[in-house]
C-alpha cells in the first residue's frame, strides 16, 4: 500500500503465510512466517531522501532447529525466529542534465539475519547474532536513458559481511564499480 504526494511517497505492506507446505514428516509445517516492512522516499530541489525497515519472524521454530541439531548434520543452518533490517540513503542531483546526471549518495544500513533464536541457547549454535551495520559512500554517473555507471565504497562496522575475504581485500570494507543498462 502507497500513499503518494507531491515529492513523497509513504507505503507499508505485510505477508504473512505457512512455510511447511504440508510435507510429510517435516518439522516446519506448523511455522508461519510474518514479514512486514515500511518505506518511504522524498525528493525536493535535487535532495533525494529514502528509507526502508523490514522486520520478520517465523513462528514454531524449535522443533525444526531440534531436528536439524539432531539429525548428524555437521554446522546446520538454524532458522531464526527472528530478523530485520533497513536503511536510510540520502542523495543528491549536483548535475541534473537531460543527457547525463551526477548523483552522490549515503547510506547507512542495519541488518540482522539471526536476531532471535527461540528455545536455543549459545551451546546449541542458536546464539543471536549481533546488529550488522554499514556504511555506504558513493555515486551514481546516468549516461542517457537507461545507462549507469556506479562507484561505492562500504565499511562493514562489525566485519560480519562480507564473508569471503578475496585476496587484497580487508574484511569489512569493500570498493564496488558497477555498470547498469534499462531498455
Amino acid at each position: 500500500m502507497n500513499w503518494r504526494a507531491p515529492g513523497a511517497l509513504l507505503g507499508a505492506s505485510v505477508f504473512t503465510g505457512k512455510i511447511g507446505q504440508n510435507q510429510p514428516d517435516f518439522l516446519g509445517n506448523d511455522s508461519r512466517l510474518v514479514l512486514w516492512e515500511v518505506h518511504g522516499r522524498y525528493e525536493v530541489s535535487g535532495w533525494d531522501l529514502a528509507g526502508e525497515y523490514a522486520r520478520g519472524t517465523i513462528s514454531n521454530t524449535e522443533a525444526l532447529n531440534t531436528s536439524f541439531l539432531t539429525g548428524g548434520t555437521a554446522n546446520p543452518t538454524l532458522v531464526p525466529s527472528l530478523f530485520y533490517g533497513g536503511y536510510l540513503q540520502l542523495a543528491y542531483r549536483i548535475w541534473p542534465g537531460n543527457y547525463y546526471k551526477l548523483i552522490p549518495f549515503g547510506r547507512y544500513e542495519i541488518l540482522n539475519t539471526a536476531a532471535g533464536f527461540v528455545g536455543l541457547t549459545a551451546a546449541d549454535t542458536g546464539s543471536v547474532q549481533p546488529d550488522e551495520k554499514i556504511w555506504t559512500l558513493g555515486a551514481s554517473f546516468f549516461i542517457g536513458d537507461g545507462v549507469v555507471l556506479k562507484a561505492d565504497y562500504r565499511h562493514y562496522s562489525t566485519d560480519q559481511f562480507p564473508s569471503a575475504v578475496p585476496f587484497g581485500f580487508n574484511k569489512g570494507t569493500s570498493l564496488n564499480f558497477g555498470v547498469g543498462y534499462s531498455f
